[in-house]
């Protein structure tokens, strides 16, 4: 992964090489954690959705990105282990996930 894009509504993850695999999944505030340490992660929101690409990495990209307002609230690496790279995302209300790629880029897509 080189790059994650915070938007409103949607989260752009790109590679360098795309991941053969994208998983997406709603979880619970209190499955949250750093997958090596299992330190807790408490992002602020009332919903979390977490995505996992693999095979991947992340090399230069921050862990946390946070949006000052709207749907998505915040964007924590919550994984970097063992070719598999997962982020949370924050919502501040459930809403509909869709995930799309287009060569190494990766789009979450929250609500319509």
């Amino acid at each position: 992964m080189t790059d994650i894009d915070v938007h409103n509504t949607e989260v752009v993850f790109t590679f360098d090489v795309a991941p053969d695999t994208v998983e997406g999944r709603f979880a619970a505030r209190s499955t949250l954690a750093e997958c090596g340490s299992g330190r807790p992660i408490r992002p602020p929101g009332r919903t979390f959705y977490v995505v996992h690409f693999r095979p991947a990495q992340s090399q230069g990209v921050p862990r946390r990105v946070v949006m000052p307002s709207g749907p998505v609230l915040e964007a924590d690496k919550v994984c970097d282990f063992e070719a598999d790279v997962a982020w949370a995302v924050a919502l501040d209300t459930k809403l509909p996930a869709h995930v799309s790629s287009h060569g190494a880029t990766v789009t979450v897509t929250f609500g319509g």
